[in-house]
């Protein structure tokens, strides 16, 4: 409501309140005497509207002459706050950043604070790198921000270990043993990523054209003493 509102309302009601109902005319007559015969003088009393925290009126109506109310004012109730969030702000590990607070959509009044808070820092979270190999190059660990996703340590390049690759070398160690049948075994059932580029290339003892239990049998023979045939400990040309 604003301040001409206000004093709208107080001229209005101190006009019905302490409005002269007995003027004397030059006649002798009062004003009540010419209403009872002449009638009411009726003048509007505008309404008001109520907002968020102060009360309204209705329209009414009194007489100019006597001050007689004749349409009576009725209060209107305030209608109250209608509160709503702030919008939420976005968690930030470089720079503080306010949360919670409401205020209300129609008159905008602030009903709660927001808090600034933060910044909060970043969330270290370990990134795995992988060793290199004859066959190809290899990562150092790493570390990444798990809020942000900022990097804070990155991963280094780790060049190709020299030598060559040899057939049945799954491991990339430089020979051909028993370790090398346990890396197809485990490649083959899944369950080691990191020698798997390594292993699909070098796995293939028997020449067959792909990697399988047949081809760490033929290592394990070739191991033993066995005449397993050429291929196994020949180089190989390394990919591009």
């Amino acid at each position: 409501m604003t301040i001409k509102n206000i004093i709208c309302v107080l001229l209005t009601l101190l006009t019905v309140l302490f409005a002269v109902s007995s003027t004397v005319y030059a006649d002798g007559a009062n004003s009540s005497d010419v209403c009872a015969v002449n009638g009411h003088t009726s003048v509007i009393d505008e309404a008001v509207e109520p907002d968020c925290t102060h009360a309204g009126l209705t329209e009414g109506s009194h007489c100019a002459v006597c001050g007689e109310t004749i349409v009576p004012q009725a209060m209107i109730p305030a209608l109250g706050h209608k509160p709503v969030d702030y919008p939420s702000y976005v968690e930030s590990c470089y720079y503080p950043f306010y949360v919670g607070g409401k205020f209300c959509m129609v008159c905008g009044e602030v009903l709660e604070e927001r808090h600034l808070v933060g910044p909060l820092g970043h969330v270290e979270q370990t990134v795995a790198g992988y060793p290199a190999t004859r066959l190809h190059s290899g990562l150092t660990d790493g570390v990444r921000c798990g809020r942000c996703g900022a990097w804070i340590k990155e991963q280094q390049a780790i060049p190709r270990l020299g030598g060559n690759v040899y057939r049945g070398d799954t491991n990339g160690d430089g020979a051909v043993d028993i370790l090398d049948a346990t890396v197809i075994q485990r490649f083959l059932a899944g369950l080691s990523i990191s020698d798997a580029v390594l292993a699909g290339y070098c796995g293939d003892a028997d020449e067959d054209g792909e990697v399988t239990v047949l081809d760490a049998t033929r290592i394990q023979r070739y191991l033993a003493g066995y005449a397993v045939g050429k291929g196994i400990g020949e180089i190989l040309k390394l990919p591009e």
